[in-house]
């Protein structure tokens, strides 16, 4: 066994190796020339650490490696892909006060509206409806 494990490794670099018992996902460039791969953005690289841009919706496949590296591989070419920071919804530069939200105000119609009169005379006989229950109850236990 450890025969056949030398003959492989001296075949295969480590680099090799790494590509080889890494995870392959199929993914298209963005309009920002970017790949999104685990709900965060990363921009291809090339061996030189210039950024490698392509159109919007070319295919390619996002490699990580068993190392965790992360490459990112179109037309039988391998570029690395470097981690973009994320989205800050106000730049640095700019000052802007934290504004909050003032409640909206709710306009309640008056009681003599027509659309409230209904429901304001129902709850009105429910609760003459029960205070007369109450007193009954304690007439009741008056006598008793």
């Amino acid at each position: 066994m450890e025969r056949i494990f030398q003959t492989l490794q001296s075949r295969l670099s480590i680099e090799k190796i790494n590509l080889i018992l890494g995870v392959l996902a199929s993914r298209k460039v963005d309009n920002e020339s970017c790949v999104k791969y685990n709900k965060r953005y990363h921009l291809p690289v090339d061996a030189n650490g210039h950024p490698v841009y392509y159109h919007k919706d070319t295919c390619g496949t996002v490699i990580k490696a068993f190392n965790n590296d992360i490459y990112f591989c179109v037309n039988e070419k391998v570029y690395a892909l470097e981690l973009l920071p994320d989205h800050v919804s106000s730049p640095k530069n700019f000052d802007l006060a934290n504004t909050s939200k003032v409640p909206k105000k709710h306009y309640i119609p008056p009681i003599s509206h027509p659309w409230k009169q209904a429901s304001s005379e129902h709850y009105c006989n429910k609760q003459l409806i029960g205070k007369k229950k109450i007193q009954l109850k304690e007439i009741k236990n008056h006598f008793t």
